[in-house]
C-alpha cells in the first residue's frame, strides 16, 4: 500500500490537485528526470529504489464536494437564481459590492444552517454535514497508522471538517468558512473520530 492517499471530489478542479502535487515534489527537493507524471499528471512514479512516497493516483469521493452556494443564495431569494438580478440587488444597495455580497451571502447562509427550510434545498446544512462526515470516515478507516492523505477540496467541506473535529454547533461553521479559503493547507492529526 501506498504511504499517501489522495482524494479530491469530481467538481474540485483536477488541476488543482494535480498542481499542488508538482509543487510537493519541487518543494521537496525532487529535481530527478526519473520523476513522471502522467498524461492528467495526478500519479507519480519515483524511481524503483527512492525512499519517496509513491502516490498512486488520485481517488475521487463526491463526499468532498462543496456545497451549492447558487442554490442557497436561490432558495433565500429566488431572484438570485440569475446573476444578473444579483448583482442589480449588490448595486442598489450603494455599498461596495463585495461588503453587500458578503452580507447578503451571511443572511442566506444562516437561513440554509438554520434548518427551518430545509424544504427549500436540494441538500440542506444537515445534509451536508453528513456528507461530508460520511467522506471523513471512509478516509479514516481506508488510512494505516502510517499513511497520509492530502485531500483536495473546498473552505465549505474543510469548514466543515473543522465543525466536526472541534464539535461545534452548526451555526460554529460559518464563522470559519468566511475565512478558510478554497484549497488551504490544514493538517489534521487525529486517533479517532468521535461522533459529530
Amino acid at each position: 500500500s501506498s504511504d499517501t492517499i489522495c482524494i479530491a471530489p469530481p467538481r474540485f478542479s483536477r488541476w488543482l490537485a494535480c498542481s499542488f502535487l508538482r509543487k510537493v515534489v519541487t518543494l521537496t527537493g525532487i529535481d530527478n528526470p526519473d520523476y513522471k507524471f502522467n498524461r492528467n499528471g495526478a500519479i507519480l512514479v519515483a524511481p524503483p529504489d527512492s525512499n519517496d512516497y509513491q502516490l498512486t493516483g488520485l481517488d475521487e469521493d463526491t463526499g468532498w464536494d462543496e456545497y451549492d452556494h447558487g442554490a442557497m443564495l436561490e432558495a433565500y431569494d429566488p431572484r438570485f437564481g440569475r446573476k444578473s438580478n444579483l448583482a442589480a440587488e449588490l448595486l442598489k444597495t450603494g455599498q461596495d459590492p463585495k461588503r453587500a455580497f458578503q452580507e447578503l451571502f451571511s443572511k442566506a447562509a444562516a437561513r440554509w444552517v438554520g434548518g427551518e427550510s430545509d424544504h427549500d434545498y436540494d441538500e440542506s446544512f444537515s445534509e451536508f454535514c453528513a456528507r461530508v462526515d460520511g467522506a471523513l470516515r471512509r478516509l479514516a478507516a481506508r488510512l494505516d497508522k502510517a499513511q497520509t492523505a492530502l485531500v483536495f477540496t473546498s473552505g465549505g467541506a474543510i469548514s466543515a471538517v473543522a465543525r466536526i473535529l472541534l464539535n461545534l454547533p452548526a451555526e460554529g461553521m460559518l464563522p470559519l468558512s468566511y475565512v478558510i479559503a478554497n484549497a488551504s493547507v490544514i493538517m489534521c492529526a487525529a486517533s479517532e473520530i468521535s461522533a459529530s
